[in-house]
């Protein structure tokens, strides 16, 4: 009798320590795997510009979640970031399709940076006119 009731007693810790609220842990954000960016030669001052870029998540609770840019001179740096959201995932990496709306306030030549890896880009130029 006396070892069931210590048998009892670690099932109900196990369970409490297993049944805490974690669910603020099982969303983040991380920099999504880009895969293509088709960018046009040309645009226009304070035009949208509408650029599809196909990206892949880590598993199956990816998603889009924003776009980080960084402008610096007449160099633009885009990096896709997904929100993953969920404590256990699927292990197929989806990819999506989403478009970036490109506006750029002056005319010039612009080179556009589109992060793929920690340390890659693919690169294209555009003139704004």
């Amino acid at each position: 009798m006396y070892y069931s009731g210590i048998f009892i007693l670690f099932i109900v810790m196990v369970s409490a320590a297993c049944s805490r609220n974690d669910s603020d842990n099982c969303m983040y954000f991380e920099r999504a795997r880009l895969i293509e960016a088709s960018l046009p030669d040309s645009g226009l001052v304070n035009q949208v510009i509408p650029v599809p870029i196909k990206f892949a998540c880590i598993n199956g609770c990816g998603q889009f979640g924003y776009f980080e840019t960084k402008l610096d001179s007449n160099t633009i740096q885009v990096r896709v970031i997904a929100q993953y959201d969920g404590c256990v995932c699927t292990e197929n990496a989806p990819v999506y399709t989403k478009t970036y709306d490109l506006i750029i306030p002056k005319p010039g030549s612009y080179v556009v940076k589109f992060v793929t890896d920690e340390d890659a880009f693919w690169i294209s130029k555009i003139l704004i006119q």
